[in-house]
């Protein structure tokens, strides 16, 4: 026999230090029928139940998935965990905005890390931004840990690889940058250093062409705030600029 629909209060324990909005939340025979703020600390969320019998049936047998949309800090955050169970088993989607400071086009095909992948390709438009939806199964510890970055910039597809630090923070390894050739004589890049930063390979760009340049970062703070030293062969001329990165 079901129970007709009721609404059920539950005590829920936010352990942030601001609050978090709560704007759905879907099962079987669970739903949220307004948005509720839960401020730090024990609250109560209130969800409409429109089976008592068998959401306790669904919890008793481990199979009553619930997907929870929450707001932090201006993030939207997609939470699907099954009741009764360790939520770690579910996933997380994360929602955040990217901006596109460069007047180029911009394509975000993937970013992947253990326990982290792009749900669908981002195109930023010049100058312009877009929201990138992260899929996190499980728990990961991402501390230490690297997080590749697939992108397509001027019809060529780079790869950047950056280091999650323990603040959470996202600090480059190696990153990739399209460099275009305008001159009608053969452009190759021999070098690029600051002691901080250098380039992993020569590159050769074709008159008209575009090349890609592989730089590996040993310290992001200083590498980016220290002019590096170009070596670049223009024709048969080798030729020295110093630039800021």
């Amino acid at each position: 026999m079901s129970v007709g629909k009721c609404l059920v209060a539950i005590p829920v324990h936010n352990p942030l230090d601001t609050t978090v909005i709560v704007y759905d939340v879907e099962g079987p025979y669970v739903e949220l029928t307004k948005p509720q703020a839960l401020p730090p600390g024990v609250t109560e969320l209130t969800l409409s139940v429109n089976d008592l019998g068998g959401l306790l049936r669904g919890i008793e047998m481990g199979n009553e998935d619930v997907v929870v949309v929450l707001g932090i800090d201006g993030f939207n955050v997609t939470r699907e965990f099954v009741l009764g169970r360790e939520s770690a088993g579910g996933f997380t989607v994360i929602s955040f905005a990217i901006e596109n400071p460069t007047n180029l086009s911009l394509i975000i095909m993937n970013i992947t890390a253990p326990g982290i992948y792009l749900a669908n390709a981002v195109t930023l438009p010049p100058m312009g931004s877009g929201v990138a939806n992260l899929v996190i199964t499980g728990t990961p510890n991402l501390v230490n840990q690297l997080v590749n970055v697939s992108l397509g910039v001027m019809g060529v597809e780079l790869t950047d690889v950056f280091r999650v630090t323990n603040s959470v923070g996202l600090e480059p390894v190696v990153i990739e940058v399209p460099i275009r050739n305008p001159l009608n004589v053969t452009l190759t890049v021999l070098n690029i250093t600051n002691g901080y930063l250098y380039l992993v390979r020569q590159v050769e760009v074709m008159p008209g062409g575009v090349g890609v340049l592989e730089l590996r970062v040993i310290n992001a703070t200083e590498a980016f705030s220290t002019y590096a030293v170009v070596v670049a062969k223009v024709g048969s001329t080798v030729v020295r600029i110093r630039v800021r990165p």
